[in-house]
């Protein structure tokens, strides 16, 4: 393992760490209405994009094409993709509870990555057929695409949870069943 290897791991374990703790921290705010929890959390999350950022571009340089040809480099761009939107997303919208959806989502995300046999993860030349300027325009959008699709159902199976228990919560007294931002 050369040095850029090792450092890209260090980066995909601060990954890891950042956004496994972000996870705990999102439940910590909704389960104990701890405000902190959420700021510390979302500090969390760009940290994770930071590092999810700067192992997409260790890979670039020391494989030579942009990381996108295997699984493993498939999985860490699908995770940078979802990062960002989550930190769009939360910057432009301030969704409440969207936090809670994306962070254990990139845990898994990344937990399964890690656990790739070390063949999948190896950087290995192109075949012939992925040289092309298609691949980069191609795959890079389809995992995007992917990203904001698990963002959107998550966090729609998440809200639609939450308007059920507000909805029987509310049931006798009445009342809106909007649910709050911010």
């Amino acid at each position: 393992m050369n040095t850029l290897q090792g450092f890209e791991q260090t980066l995909i374990s601060i990954l890891f760490w950042c956004v496994l703790a972000s996870s705990a921290l999102y439940l910590l705010e909704i389960a104990g209405k701890q405000a902190w929890a959420r700021f510390v959390a979302h500090a969390g999350m760009g940290v994770s994009l930071a590092a999810a950022i700067g192992s997409l571009i260790v890979r670039y340089v020391y494989a030579g094409y942009p990381p996108l040809s295997n699984l493993f480099e498939s999985l860490m761009f699908l995770i940078f993709a979802m990062l960002a939107i989550f930190v769009v997303v939360q910057a432009i919208m301030k969704p409440r509870y969207f936090g809670v959806v994306a962070a254990p989502l990139v845990t898994l995300l990344i937990g399964f990555a890690s656990i790739l046999p070390q063949r999948l993860r190896d950087s290995h030349p192109l075949m012939p057929a992925l040289q092309s300027y298609w691949l980069k325009i191609h795959v890079s959008l389809m995992l995007v695409s992917y990203a904001a699709f698990l963002l959107a159902s998550g966090a729609a199976v998440v809200y639609l949870i939450l308007y059920r228990r507000r909805k029987r919560d509310l049931g006798t007294t009445g009342g809106s069943l909007a649910l709050e931002g911010g």
